[in-house]
């Protein structure tokens, strides 16, 4: 009898003691991810989500994405996600519809990507409401549905999704899947704007030009602060035209070389023009103009530190603008020649502009046609990063003449600091060709064969030419559709060549 009451206590006590035993392990997995221990995070979390631990297999997960760029880390982080979002984690199911979006670790699937994005989404999830939202908005996987596009992404909005409030802005200028309210979706991309969203400051700089110059200038330095090239553009025409502020071209010039350096087609042509106007006037002149611009600072301390709003997430303010005086050139009747910049890639379709607020910019001073009117476009919206996108005024460059398919001994022989954009990875060179017709890619990718994970398959690539992440962001967004490029991998040619092996 004694025996039995033990064996019974015994039973009673082994939940009790299983989670002591627990409680330590978890605290080590949570410890270990948060202080970024790579090995010790999947050491301690990966044996708790083998038992069915949904917040050990997030962490887990989170670990291969943010820590590895193999494929079959992301595989590894998919098979924890689904581990998660079987425990109920809406954060997983928002991760896991990124994953299936874009073909993270595994093909892609838009059936499952809304399925794991509605999950996160009816549990509140803001990100997976953005993302979805945008789905219904493109009408990509899901039947076109304006109102339901608004109904998501205003609940993103109100849970503080800054560039969801960008998008619902732009939708109530437009009448977008709502009724046409002016006043309120001025105020959500104000929103957007004071909280550091550079696209949401550029947008109301143009919406601004004609009707207060003061808050245009505000607002385009916000943006030119976090070096945003198209508002640099703005800037420097305001100056070079001297459009309701004092003309001057030294102003104008550094911030078309600014934006220029940014890979700004058309800013490289403005540079030009700014420089033969400067080579016309005299070394007098010049010298005049340097020494009345030494005496004063083109903009203060205390009016940097009031541009940008003091948030923390909100990027630290850069000095915007900085006297340079034009070089001298050999001959006064000569022009210097123009600098070259980088050359960005192909603009999308700029987006139509709500009628009551006019987002046109001024021409530049130069005897060719100016650029198009930049409009607000917001097709983008598709991932945790910064979203949204101002559609480019400047036609830009292709990428490095060379595309369709390729070997892939010609993969390895690229310059291996060299970013590219990788794309999708496809089975068949029938799913290549209905995907490059699909996105109107053709003449602009470079597709080849080799063996992965998921076994012998198609990797479609863009190559951008240059060997700076920051210049192939900008010109894989102007040469790809927003959709695409949203959650495409950048990456040098290196990290391919290390990670790919012949097909069979």
């Amino acid at each position: 009898m004694r025996l039995i009451t033990s064996v019974i206590a015994a039973i009673t006590l082994l939940p009790a003691l299983c989670l002591a035993a627990t409680q330590p392990a978890q605290e080590a997995c949570r410890e270990a991810f948060q202080t970024n221990m790579v090995a010790a995070a999947l050491a301690a979390c990966e044996p708790l989500a083998e038992q069915g631990d949904g917040e050990a297999a997030f962490l887990a997960a989170r670990t291969y994405s943010l820590h590895f760029d193999d494929f079959q880390s992301q595989a590894n982080a998919l098979k924890w996600l689904q581990v998660a979002r079987q425990a109920g984690l809406p954060e997983a199911g928002y991760y896991l519809g990124l994953a299936y979006q874009h073909g993270q670790g595994t093909y892609i699937d838009l059936d499952k990507a809304i399925g794991a994005y509605r999950f996160s989404a009816d549990k509140n999830n803001p990100h997976a409401q953005r993302n979805l939202g945008m789905l219904y908005k493109e009408g990509n996987g899901v039947p076109r549905d304006g109102a339901k596009a608004f109904e998501l992404i205003s609940r993103s909005a109100k849970a503080g999704i800054i560039d969801s409030q960008l998008t619902a802005g732009v939708m109530l200028l437009r009448g977008e899947g709502v009724e046409k309210n002016e006043r309120l979706g001025h105020s959500w991309i104000k929103q957007a704007a004071v909280a550091g969203n550079q696209d949401a400051q550029l947008a109301l700089g143009i919406m601004y030009s004609d009707l207060d110059i003061e808050a245009s200038i505000n607002w385009y330095e916000q943006a030119a602060a976090q070096d945003n090239p198209y508002a640099l553009y703005h800037l420097a025409i305001l100056y070079l035209k001297g459009l309701r502020v004092p003309q001057d071209l030294q102003k104008a010039r550094e911030y078309a070389r600014h934006s220029a350096e940014l890979g700004h087609l058309s800013s490289s042509t403005l540079l030009q023009s700014i420089d033969e106007r400067l080579a016309q006037i005299s070394p007098e002149e010049r010298a005049a103009k340097a020494e009345e611009e030494a005496a004063k600072t083109v903009i203060s301390e205390k009016l940097k530190s009031e541009l940008v709003p003091h948030r923390q997430h909100t990027p630290q303010a850069k000095v915007a603008v900085k006297t340079v005086t034009a070089p001298a050139p050999a001959k006064p009747a000569t022009a210097p020649q123009p600098s070259k910049a980088p050359m960005p890639a192909k603009p999308t379709k700029p987006a139509s502009t709500p009628k009551a607020i006019t987002l046109a910019k001024p021409a530049p001073a130069t005897e060719k046609p100016a650029a198009p009117a930049p409009k607000v476009s917001t097709k983008n919206l598709t991932s945790g990063q910064r979203l949204t996108a101002i559609s480019k005024p400047a036609p830009v460059a292709a990428a490095p003449a060379v595309s369709g398919l390729q070997s892939l001994e010609w993969i390895l022989l690229q310059p291996g600091k060299e970013y590219l954009t990788q794309l999708v990875q496809l089975a068949t060179l029938e799913q290549v060709d209905v995907y490059i017709r699909q996105h109107k890619l053709s003449g602009k990718v470079i597709y080849f064969p080799a063996r992965t994970q998921l076994g012998d398959v198609y990797i479609i690539l863009f190559r951008t030419g240059v060997t700076r992440i920051k210049q192939a962001r900008i010109i894989s967004r102007e040469a790809l559709p927003a959709s695409l490029v949203d959650n495409a991998w950048i990456r040098p040619f290196k990290s391919l060549q290390k990670a790919v092996r012949p097909a069979q």
